[in-house]
């Protein structure tokens, strides 16, 4: 990371050297700077730059910014190109976002659940539910 942030104190112009940082940070699992870069290389440097994008859309995937997400993912696509590798990874995106959005819906409604089950007694293993299932 400090060698690519030392490149971009050299070059604050060059889109490769937020992209590459971003993808630092996304390696390290800091989603929020890896975001920042992305954002800083297709807003401030180059907006036409795909990578930045695909960038910025995995960090904010990552981050749960589901609609923010899908709208760069959607400003990726619309800068005019035809690149098929562009559309295959914004594609394989999409679906993630899809996978991640049902999973978290299925964990809200899990709880959701839980929470409006009415308890009869504890058990030694947990949680006695009304109908007979344990927590």
């Amino acid at each position: 990371i400090k060698q690519h942030t030392d490149a971009i104190a050299l070059d604050s112009k060059n889109c490769v050297y937020f992209s590459n940082r971003s993808a630092a940070y996304a390696a390290n699992g800091d989603w929020k700077a890896a975001a920042n870069d992305g954002q800083e290389c297709v807003k401030d440097v180059d907006p036409s730059f795909f990578k930045g994008y695909y960038r910025l859309a995995r960090a904010q995937l990552e981050r749960k910014e589901f609609a923010a997400t899908l709208t760069t993912i959607n400003s990726g696509l619309d800068d005019g190109t035809n690149d098929w590798g562009q559309k295959k990874l914004m594609r394989k995106l999409k679906a993630e976002v899809k996978r991640v959005k049902d999973e978290e819906y299925q964990k809200t409604d899990i709880a959701q659940a839980q929470c409006t089950m009415p308890m009869t007694n504890a058990s030694a293993d947990g949680v006695a539910w009304a109908d007979g299932s344990t927590a």
